[in-house]
């Protein structure tokens, strides 16, 4: 590791040390063999002790203090703010249970409305000893045979099974 990224580290090191540090008797830096910086409060190395500078340490940060009132308003502050958060939650779980059901009353009904064209088009009735199938309309006002209602029965098929709809007992 090259010297001046190891100098910036043992630097670093300090800095973060350094509020535990500003509680020592007083605080060393050397440099050893190898050309590392160490701070401590005495070189390990007792050859080193001789080439150690003392170093002055600013005090370190500490917070503020509170008062039992003010620690009692932020603890409220804090409980309000999970009771608010919790709500919240809740809202949006009932919100989102409500979206999910009327999307299944959407998709059922659709899929009934699937079911009810396709049986329209399908259902085979007796008329006189006869089956019969009921006579559809086109848009045009043409009356459809029976190989274009079966068409059109397997396209609402295809499309119902595409929506998600399960086919109907026929």
């Amino acid at each position: 590791m090259p010297k001046p990224l190891k100098g910036l580290i043992a630097s670093l090191t300090f800095l973060l040390l350094a509020p535990t540090l500003a509680n020592a008797a007083e605080i060393y830096k050397w440099v050893d063999e190898q050309g590392n910086v160490h701070f401590g409060d005495k070189p390990k190395d007792p050859a080193q002790a001789s080439k150690a500078e003392s170093v002055e340490v600013n005090e370190a940060y500490r917070p503020e203090t509170l008062s039992d009132e003010e620690v009692e308003t932020r603890r409220r502050e804090q409980a309000a703010q999970l009771d608010y958060n919790a709500e919240r939650r809740r809202e949006e779980k009932q919100q989102a249970e409500q979206t999910r059901a009327e999307q299944e009353k959407q998709h059922q009904e659709k899929c009934a409305w699937y079911a009810k064209k396709i049986s329209d088009l399908t259902e085979v009735y007796l008329v006189n000893g006869r089956p019969t199938i009921t006579v559809i309309v086109d848009e045009n006002g043409k009356e459809m045979t029976s190989r274009e209602q079966a068409a059109l029965a397997d396209k609402l098929r295809s499309e119902a099974a595409a929506a998600g709809c399960k086919p109907s007992a026929s």
